[in-house]
């Protein structure tokens, strides 16, 4: 299974709102696959790893592993 998202010229949406967020002139393209890494940087981030892993597997039927910074 692959997720691909497409960036485009939309507000970007995101709890809690950035300080910045710089968005390229053209839009840009990344791909989120069962080899991609969920990497928490900071603490109390489990919990939404787990939801947004939760939400591939219904959706998309794969996991990411998670690591800390540290491990990655």
């Amino acid at each position: 299974s692959l997720l691909s998202l497409h960036l485009m010229a939309q507000p970007v949406h995101i709890i809690p709102q950035p300080v910045s967020v710089i968005k390229p002139a053209v839009a840009g393209r990344f791909s989120i696959n069962s080899s991609t890494m969920i990497v928490l940087e900071g603490g109390n981030l489990e919990k939404t790893a787990a939801y947004f892993n939760e939400y591939l597997q219904q959706f998309y039927q794969f996991k990411l592993q998670i690591v800390s910074s540290s491990e990655s």
